[in-house]
């Protein structure tokens, strides 16, 4: 009885939903591509696929503490508190490379700006407060300045989302804002109508792109499949619709040393 327990319980673990965290933001509220690919990884995996969206960067994380999730896409590693609840499964490829810039835009009427700190006194639009490129662009280049980035601007907009940014700064709703690179190029190809009524100012260096992470929890069997399927995207046909539709090229498999330029940046914010 017993063993037959065992068995059952077994089958109940194989079968049990994988669970992914996505934020809102990541995708721009693409539903139809977020169940396009739940289903192209449930298919891939051969298990079922949740997707648990998140409207802020930071419930993922707490839901990885919580054994809530499996999986998660998140913006905001390596966390110093999250790098050491999760493991680095698969970094996303832009333009080749497992990195991203992040862009300051301006309305495309706005021809005199030329660079950040022209813009004192200006309203300015973030996609979230705790994200890493953007944000962390903006109070760098600030508190190298000498200047004071919690009032160095009259007001601060969080959009929850980079396609918002660009569009509150397309319709004048912010004088200026901060984007992820990704997020605009992808945009620039699907509505260049939109796109085209902002400016791109300046971009910023290099950072580690936002990669897929695992709980502690999840066996070495799941976790192998998952990077497997996500690497296998770029030689499938489905897989590479998908990731052409995400402005993406494909992962790889996790590797600290790209974030080593987020980590400088944070401790020189933290020791400030």
């Amino acid at each position: 009885m017993l063993l037959a327990s065992d068995g059952a319980w077994a089958a109940a673990e194989e079968n049990a939903p994988i669970r992914i965290g996505l934020p809102t933001s990541l995708f721009s509220m693409q539903y139809t591509l977020i169940a396009d690919w739940r289903a192209y990884l449930s298919s891939k995996l051969k298990r079922p696929v949740e997707m648990v969206l998140n409207r802020r960067f930071s419930n993922s994380t707490v839901q990885l503490y919580v054994d809530k999730i499996d999986f998660a896409w998140v913006t905001d590693y390596p966390d110093i508190h999250l790098r050491n609840e999760v493991r680095l499964v698969a970094v996303p490829l832009s333009k080749g490379r497992p990195y991203f810039t992040s862009y300051l835009i301006v309305p495309a009427y706005d021809d005199k700006t030329t660079s950040l700190l022209q813009l004192k006194g200006a309203v300015f639009a973030l996609s979230d407060a705790g994200q890493n490129g953007s944000s962390l662009e903006v109070r760098s280049q600030l508190q190298t300045a000498g200047e004071d980035s919690a009032h160095f601007f009259s007001k601060i907009i969080y959009t929850r989302s980079h396609r918002e940014v660009i569009r509150a700064v397309a319709l004048g709703l912010a004088h200026a804002g901060e984007v992820d690179s990704i997020a605009w190029d992808s945009l620039a190809k699907a509505h260049p109508e939109l796109a085209a009524q902002t400016r791109i100012v300046a971009k910023s260096h290099e950072y580690g792109a936002p990669p897929i992470v695992a709980n502690h929890f999840v066996s070495a069997e799941d976790y192998k499949a998952m990077l497997e399927v996500l690497m296998d995207m770029a030689s499938n046909a489905k897989g590479v619709e998908l990731l052409t539709r995400m402005g993406l090229d494909g992962f790889i498999p996790g590797n600290e040393k790209i974030y080593e330029r987020t980590i400088q940046m944070r401790q020189f914010l933290d020791a400030e």
